[in-house]
């Protein structure tokens, strides 16, 4: 995770209403959405913008779903 990604993380995204996801690129891309109607919409949005910060890389790196609802996932 970039330090810029850490501490939005840390500072934002944990304290953000449900439903939130937090997305995440190898390639450093990152994005995350809070207070959606459902978890899915909260996946769906925040993988969307991030796919929007990496269309360079996406292909070989490709945004995934690290947290949702303050609970960390697997690759999705």
């Amino acid at each position: 995770m970039t330090n810029q990604a850490l501490r939005s993380f840390r500072n934002e995204y944990l304290q953000a209403t449900e439903h939130k996801a937090f997305a995440q690129s190898d390639s450093g891309a990152w994005s995350w959405k809070s207070n959606r109607t459902t978890r899915e919409y909260a996946i769906m949005n925040a993988l969307i913008d991030c796919q929007k910060q990496n269309k360079r890389h996406e292909a070989d790196y490709p945004c995934k779903i690290l947290n949702v609802d303050g609970e960390w996932v697997g690759n999705q």
